[in-house]
């Protein structure tokens, strides 16, 4: 059960990027452009992935400096750092 759940969120996820990459390709995509703390983004999404990470005894760290800050969508940039952890665990 939880394997057929694991391949549903895998499917889910690519589904999501298919949908991304044919939005950008025909100029329907919208960002809603903020300033945000790369610090902040990227804690948010630690916090989902520290327990697979104790789970595979890898330690998870975020040295990223509070005074930094970047202009995006926070909706694709959550997306992408998730992307970008889930496949490095």
């Amino acid at each position: 059960l939880v394997e057929c759940q694991e391949n549903s969120e895998t499917i889910l996820k690519m589904l999501d990027s298919i949908m991304d990459l044919m939005e950008a390709e025909t100029g329907t995509m919208f960002l809603n452009m903020e300033r945000l703390s790369l610090r902040d983004l990227i804690e948010n999404i630690l916090d989902i992935y520290r327990f697979i990470g104790d789970e595979k005894n890898i330690k998870i760290e975020n040295e990223v400096s509070p005074d930094l800050f970047i202009n995006g969508d926070k909706g694709k940039l959550l997306q992408a750092i998730a992307n970008i952890i889930d496949n490095s665990i």
